[in-house]
């Protein structure tokens, strides 16, 4: 085949092909603007990909900023970055508060507990029954041998002081035995709380504070030093007569006493002492302990 056989096969391929639409103007713009949204459309969401995959990095690299805002870390949330210490020892509370570490009791002296079983302190509530035992008139004893019963002592430290200081508290829960054979037992009790204390001044008021008897309170003077005396109203059945007395450096003594000591023994026909006798023992110097 030369040149011009070629030139006329050509020739008729265009003329057998369809013609070529014609050129408006108005359908060109309209497909160029057509092609730019959908490449606008591509790209935001491309972009809105890319930000999902930031926040979702950003939430895996610091869980504390979706998971511990204010109100968890309040409910004990989570371990703040850098702090290795189990979370049990870093304490809740609110962000920006000191993280105070829970802890026990610090009992005084190296004790386990609030009771004082040796040393001084244990002494000072025993020490106390001699001075009860020498307050019964003749034909009663606190030592005497009536079955079943015995002293009870317990020295106990109650609180520490604004200033560091320690009150303590030293009781004694004595059984008072007619020695006439008949096995009637009364009660004394007496009950010292040292210096620090918050018992108010009033002498009844302190009364308030006693316990196992509520009636009514009169003041007695003795020797100068104003007595609460509470007379039981029946209401409490510990005791039936309590006398209380507050020292000028705030030391509480109380002194109470109940024909009584347990009910399934016989009791007392009387009182143990006389109220002059009880109040005196409240103002005895022997019950200014520290």
């Amino acid at each position: 085949m030369n040149e011009d056989e070629v030139k006329s096969a050509l020739h008729g391929v265009m003329v057998a092909s369809s013609p070529p639409p014609p050129m408006d103007p108005g359908l060109a713009v309209e497909a160029g603007r057509k092609a730019h949204r959908r490449r606008r459309a591509t790209w935001a969401g491309g972009v809105a990909g890319l930000a999902v995959v930031g926040i979702a990095a950003g939430a895996a690299l610091l869980p504390g900023a979706m998971s511990s805002g204010p109100l968890e870390a309040a409910n004990g949330g989570s371990q703040p970055a850098g702090d290795s210490r189990p979370a049990a020892e870093q304490g809740g509370g609110v962000v920006g508060e000191p993280q105070v570490k829970s802890s026990e009791t610090l009992w005084p002296d190296g004790q386990t507990d609030r009771t004082a079983t040796s040393g001084p302190r244990a002494t000072k509530s025993v020490d106390m029954v001699p001075v009860l035992a020498g307050a019964v008139p003749s034909g009663l004893s606190v030592t005497g041998g009536a079955s079943g019963v015995s002293v009870n002592t317990q020295s106990q430290f109650e609180e520490y002081t604004a200033t560091g200081g320690q009150v303590w508290e030293y009781v004694v829960t004595a059984p008072v035995v007619n020695t006439d054979g008949s096995g009637a037992v009364g009660t004394l009790f007496a009950e010292v709380t040292t210096a620090g204390n918050t018992f108010p001044t009033g002498a009844c008021e302190v009364t308030e504070r006693s316990w196992g008897i509520k009636g009514t309170c009169r003041v007695v003077d003795v020797d100068g030093k104003k007595v609460g005396v509470l007379t039981s109203d029946g209401t409490e059945k510990r005791f039936d007569q309590l006398a209380a007395y507050r020292h000028d450096d705030g030391t509480v003594v109380f002194v109470a006493q109940a024909k009584a000591f347990r009910e399934d023994i016989p009791a007392l026909a009387a009182a143990p002492l006389t109220e002059d006798q009880l109040v005196k023992l409240a103002t005895d110097p022997k019950f200014h302990l520290d």
